[in-house]
């Protein structure tokens, strides 16, 4: 989570927060090491290297944790504007290795081999993911010297997350009891568990940056089709996630004023949609309880 700079009154402190930059950027040159053949195999669709993602997902893991210790005492301005460069722009190639790939689970027939081949798939999706998250923290640093490699990093984090939620987390057209054993294996744990986590963290950000209207409109829209799927998204794992998305839902309610009424009336459209039993039964009341909600 992004934390202000503490302001360092000590010589011990700005030692220690050189440092920090200095393992920190260690990190960064190994990233950038292990990238060479990585991405362009993934650009380019053919087999995937599982070895040099997992590594790459590895690294990425150890700057993630370093980023967040280091933001919780320093600014990100700390660290050499090149290295900030180089590991912007390898998270957001991720990014968009993460999009290319599309896992189709209806297609998973009984073979092994295809099953591990959607396992490799999920691994990239989550070190996409990954690489988002670690893009938000930087961009939750306020590190004004460096110029900000993607023009909306928030954007395109958030079509990320959406098209993994979409195709891989929660699509509607997959029964639950398929669902379910694919959500047991590790890869896809670890995929919601990041997924989870970018919610979280936009979450935070949503009253510290100023989302645009098309970013509020993609991920308010991934959350609705989360929160009210029919798949028995509350059987596979998915609390955590729905709780995180929720949460998204309403902090966008509570800095956005102007998505106020469009949150609330998506709620009234897909309760409605909802089986009987769950859907609400006194019509007048409807608005002023979703709102309440929200509000309380």
């Amino acid at each position: 989570m992004p934390v202000e700079a503490e302001p360092e009154d000590s010589g011990d402190n700005d030692c220690g927060g050189e440092a920090m930059a200095q393992i920190l950027s260690c990190s960064i040159q190994e990233a950038v090491e292990i990238e060479n053949g990585t991405l362009e195999t993934i650009s380019e669709l053919q087999a995937i290297d599982i070895d040099k993602v997992s590594l790459a997902h590895t690294v990425q893991s150890k700057i993630k944790q370093q980023l967040q210790t280091f933001l919780a005492r320093n600014s990100v301005s700390r660290v050499p504007p090149e290295d900030i460069l180089s590991l912007q722009q390898i998270c957001e190639e991720h990014l968009q290795a993460a999009r290319i790939v599309k896992i189709k689970l209806g297609d998973i027939p009984g073979e092994e081999h295809h099953v591990g081949e959607r396992m490799q798939q999920v691994m990239v999706l989550d070190c996409g993911l990954l690489s988002g998250y670690i893009c938000l923290l930087i961009r939750s640093g306020g590190c004004q010297e460096v110029p900000w490699y993607a023009r909306d990093i928030v954007q395109i984090v958030s079509d990320a997350l959406t098209t993994v939620l979409e195709t891989c987390v929660m699509p509607a057209h997959i029964p639950a009891n398929r669902l379910q054993t694919f959500a047991a294996t590790e890869p896809l744990a670890a995929l919601i568990s990041t997924c989870v986590q970018i919610l979280q963290l936009l979450a935070t950000l949503a009253g510290d940056i100023q989302f645009s209207e098309t970013v509020l409109d993609t991920l308010e829209a991934a959350i609705f089709r989360l929160l009210f799927a029919e798949n028995g998204a509350e059987k596979i794992g998915l609390n955590d996630l729905r709780r995180a998305a929720l949460d998204l839902l309403v902090q966008a309610f509570r800095h956005y004023p102007a998505q106020r009424q469009s949150i609330i009336n998506e709620i009234l459209i897909s309760r409605k949609k909802m089986p009987t039993p769950q859907s609400l039964e006194t019509p007048g009341s409807e608005q002023a309880e979703a709102s309440n909600y929200f509000r309380s």
